[in-house]
């Protein structure tokens, strides 16, 4: 007769109490029945616990006890190995990280001044230099026309400098004004305050580390997007860099 765990809470649990042995010990309290008859026997864990163990029949004047492995670990002091679950599938985390990224990055712009459209604009002139409106709505993928009107709020408001350009006098060339990189690093910096804001508050020091871990998990993934599409940087989202 093999003692049985309460539950079955683990593969570990479910195969070592499927396979049963047979222990003879030298010395663990005696042989309390008479010979070929049965007897509880009590031995010591390794905390110093007792537990009543069924013995087979007494025969050799030693204990012949007959258990699973589960209870031999158990009097050992073994304790279950962690299962892990399994790993998500790519899709189901690409589905989920798409959704959270999308939900946090209009979260924080709740907080910006320049509306996404002229914000996307002054910040291609910010990481690219100088550029004509033609470039502009080529980089972001729009008509012309509806650049050129951004452009002309823009330069009204003092965020854009319009020069002749060297190789062209047909054309012009923007630049980005002091105001204009002001307005932009206003609205990044409320950004960055917002998620620190966010972290402080719901965030210890091990979900910190884990987080910048995840950072570099997602860092790995977005340079294989770019090596497979080494277009994919050259075009400028519609609402701006983040």
């Amino acid at each position: 007769m093999a003692i049985r765990p309460p539950s079955l809470t683990n593969d570990t649990h479910a195969w070592a109490c499927l396979i049963s042995c047979t222990v003879v010990l030298p010395s663990v309290g005696g042989c309390t029945g008479p010979s070929g008859s049965a007897s509880d026997v009590q031995a010591l864990d390794m905390q110093g616990s007792l537990h009543n163990i069924y013995s087979a029949p007494c025969t050799t004047g030693n204990p012949v006890i007959q258990c699973s492995l589960y209870d031999l670990a158990k009097l050992a002091g073994v304790k279950d190995a962690p299962s892990k679950p399994p790993a998500p599938l790519p899709h189901q985390l690409a589905a989920q990280l798409r959704q959270v990224v999308g939900t946090l990055v209009r979260s924080t712009r709740t907080v910006d001044r320049l509306a996404s459209v002229p914000a996307a604009v002054l910040g291609l002139l910010d990481t690219r230099g100088p550029m004509t409106t033609a470039d502009l709505a080529a980089a972001r993928g729009v008509r012309h026309q509806t650049t050129a009107t951004t452009v002309r709020e823009l330069t009204e408001a003092g965020f854009l400098a319009a020069r002749p350009d060297p190789g062209d006098a047909r054309r012009k060339v923007l630049t980005l004004t002091k105001a204009g990189k002001k307005a932009l690093d206003t609205d990044r910096r409320q950004r960055v305050g917002v998620l620190a804001d966010a972290m402080e508050k719901t965030l210890d020091e091990d979900d910190r580390r884990a987080l910048a871990h995840a950072l570099d998990l997602v860092e790995r993934i977005s340079d294989s997007i770019q090596a497979d599409q080494p277009c994919a940087e050259q075009r400028e989202f519609n609402t701006g860099a983040w």
